[in-house]
């Protein structure tokens, strides 16, 4: 079964790490790792912000909203987001996600955070159109059913992992926690 991974860049503090250069580190780590066994596909990265430089190597993700089209699609396996992507953006296969960000203990701040995490626990539902139509298309819908089936009959929740930094998790599970 595909799952998706989400990274939470820290794009708001004053001298934070470009998107781009985020992005280009994490193609890096990603291009020293194994193809998956099951596919034998790499990792493919993506990123979405909406004030992406005009390097070359950008051009594919000036269009903000064409980028979470294509993550939809499972045409990348890892998305980087600023602000746009963690907010409304619904996707149940994103079951990783990679918080590099340090929220204040403000409540707009602390909404921001928990609309993020939330797309990591979202449930994948046997009845989504959308999931059934995406697992059908890539050959895991039999994957999802399987997965699936035992948890909603057992009345147990659906594994998602959420990585915080050590620099960040007091505040941010403190968020979490009220």
């Amino acid at each position: 079964m595909m799952l998706l991974g989400m990274v939470f860049a820290n794009m708001n503090v004053s001298g934070a790490t470009p998107i781009e250069a985020l992005w280009r580190l994490v193609c890096r780590v990603a291009a020293r790792l194994p193809a998956c066994p099951v596919s034998g596909r790499r990792l493919r990265i993506a990123f979405v912000y909406t004030a992406v430089s005009s390097a070359a190597d950008a051009e594919p993700f000036r269009d903000s909203d064409a980028v979470l089209s294509r993550f939809t699609n499972l045409d990348y396996d890892v998305l980087i987001v600023a602000q746009k992507g963690k907010l409304g953006y619904n996707n149940p296969l994103v079951k990783l996600i990679l918080n590099l960000h340090c929220h204040s203990r403000t409540l707009e701040s602390r909404n921001v955070q928990i609309q993020g995490v939330m797309r990591a626990i979202r449930i994948l539902r046997l009845d989504d159109a959308w999931l059934r139509a995406v697992a059908r298309r890539h050959g895991f819908w039999e994957a999802v059913v399987e997965y699936v089936t035992p948890l909603l009959e057992r009345n147990e929740h659906q594994a998602a992992t959420l990585i915080e930094l050590d620099a960040h998790y007091e505040t941010n599970q403190a968020n979490i926690r009220q």
